[in-house]
């Protein structure tokens, strides 16, 4: 028997309490007993999806680290930045790049989300979200970070104590300053990479999913041995649930053309038999955007990218196909010890 035509519906959608939002959609039909590995595998994508803007770090005007308290204030800094790790960002265009936002408030009253400075794509869910309460010689002046999510970290390096101090991590607490260090060694060959100071910021640690909760619910059909998957998603506001299940969608498929039998290679313009075109186009774009801060680069060469704008790789290979400057031989070398782990190399390096 043929298979009917492909669902993909959306059976109910609203806003619930706390501004969540909540979606039940209907995917198939699978064939029998494929539903349940699909369904399985959605889901837990979706729980990792890596959508929304979040805070990274945050710079407190009269603050040295997050256990201090700031006169006029009720609240420690780092009751102030756990209030604003919770805020939940939307933005109307798609963010690949790191963007800033102020705050500026004179007490008394009640420093609430709505008094954020955001740029202009981005708005707060939960405007009335209370973040600190000032009395009448109270003032809070802050400078916040926004990333996309799914990039907002760099991850730890176990090597020595000398390299994990590039590490972004480490500067929120330990607030090394190279420059007052001439005796700490820098690993790089260039001379321009010694004596960077790292950035004065407190960082707010791995930001929260904007997937609270994600079901499913497997519907056989008996004259058909055909399957539906019932899918609900709830987020905290930040991204639609539907948004949630295609970008579930995508990424499996981006994960999964690595491995399609065939020679692929995703930097090639050259078509490639038996690869559908679409899904080459996805996964080119996914590679493309990915952040420098996923390839765990050291502090120096990081900063050196972020200070010509190369956030993404579509950063990097537009930066080497139009200009006439190349870049530092050390950034070379280790942008392609990088980019192997992955299995890719830019032709342009």
């Amino acid at each position: 028997m043929f298979m009917k035509t492909t669902v993909f519906a959306c059976l109910d959608s609203r806003i619930e309490t706390n501004n969540q939002f909540y979606g039940m959609f209907k995917l198939g039909p699978f064939s029998c007993h494929q539903g349940l590995t699909i369904a399985n595998a959605i889901r837990r994508t979706a729980l990792d999806c890596g959508l929304g803007v979040s805070i990274l770090a945050v710079q407190v005007d009269g603050a040295r680290h997050e256990y201090v308290s700031l006169k006029g204030l009720r609240e420690c800094v780092f009751d102030i930045l756990s209030n604003l790790r919770c805020v939940a960002l939307q933005s109307h265009t798609t963010q690949r790049h790191t963007c800033v936002a102020h705050a500026n408030l004179v007490g008394p009253g009640v420093f609430r989300a709505r008094h954020l400075r955001l740029p202009k794509s981005f708005k707060c869910v939960n405007p009335n979200q209370s973040l600190a309460s000032l009395d009448v010689d109270g003032q809070v002046r802050l400078k916040m970070f926004l990333v996309p999510n799914g990039a907002t970290y760099l991850k730890t390096r176990t090597a020595a104590s000398v390299t994990r101090a590039y590490d972004l991590r480490w500067f929120s607490t330990r607030r090394i300053d190279l420059a007052s260090r001439p005796s700490l060694p820098v690993p790089l060959a260039d001379k321009k990479f010694q004596g960077l100071k790292p950035f004065n910021y407190l960082y707010l640690g791995h930001p929260l999913n904007p997937v609270i909760r994600v079901n499913y619910a497997i519907e056989p059909e008996s004259d058909t041995h055909h399957e539906f998957i019932r899918i609900e998603v709830w987020t905290n506001g930040s991204c639609h649930p539907r948004t949630v299940v295609q970008k579930s969608i995508q990424s499996l498929l981006a994960y999964l053309i690595p491995f399609y039998p065939t020679r692929f290679s995703s930097l090639s313009g050259s078509s490639k038999k038996g690869l559908n075109r679409t899904m080459r186009r996805v996964f080119d774009r996914r590679f493309f955007g990915l952040d420098i801060d996923n390839l765990n680069l050291p502090f120096p060469i990081w900063q050196f990218l972020k200070g010509r704008n190369l956030s993404t790789l579509r950063d990097v290979w537009v930066y080497l196909k139009t200009t006439t400057d190349p870049l530092p031989t050390e950034v070379t070398r280790t942008l392609t010890k990088a980019l192997e782990q992955y299995g890719l190399k830019f032709t342009g390096l």
